[in-house]
């Protein structure tokens, strides 16, 4: 844990894993639900607060890349439906509703959701329709084609659904 509250493998360096430097917070979040579970709440609250830096000011989604990428940086659905999950472990519901509300309208801006699904947004909210070959697998799942990373329409799904049963105050079976 460096002094911001991040957990970095050394340094400025996330991970060998190319992945999570891309969903800079994605891996936090993870470990601050552990650490929370483990009765570490000297280690969770503090890491806690490193993620709720990662919100997008002014959008109700979490920045893709971390609090650094602020200036320039954009939303997605993996980090905002799994940083909307680490904010119901720590009793924060407005986030939550935040991040639920974000996934929501990330859904409705989609062009066409039986062609695939867009997973980005730029930092001005603006839904990223026009994505490198190269950047597809981070930023797009299309519906036809094989081998898409379909588990981010599942995790987006279920997130949605646990935010909404915790802010209705139903159960989601």
């Amino acid at each position: 844990m460096r002094p911001d509250h991040d957990f970095t493998t050394s340094g400025d360096r996330k991970s060998e894993n190319a992945a999570f430097t891309e969903y800079w917070a994605y891996p936090n979040g993870w470990l601050a639900m552990a650490v929370q579970r483990m009765g570490r709440f000297d280690i969770a609250y503090p890491a806690f607060g490193y993620l709720r830096s990662c919100q997008h000011a002014g959008q109700e989604g979490f920045l893709t890349g971390g609090p650094s990428a602020s200036g320039e940086g954009g939303t997605d659905a993996l980090t905002t439906a799994h940083l909307g999950l680490v904010c119901l472990y720590f009793g924060d519901v407005a986030r939550a509703n935040d991040a639920g509300r974000w996934l929501a309208r990330l859904l409705d801006i989609q062009p066409d959701l039986r062609t695939g699904l867009l997973l980005r947004c730029d930092r001005c909210a603006h839904l990223v329709r026009e994505v490198p070959e190269d950047r597809a697998a981070l930023c797009v799942v299309r519906a036809r084609e094989p081998d898409q990373a379909y588990f981010m329409v599942g995790y987006l799904a279920i997130r949605l659904q646990e935010i909404s049963a915790e802010l209705t105050g139903y159960p989601t079976t």
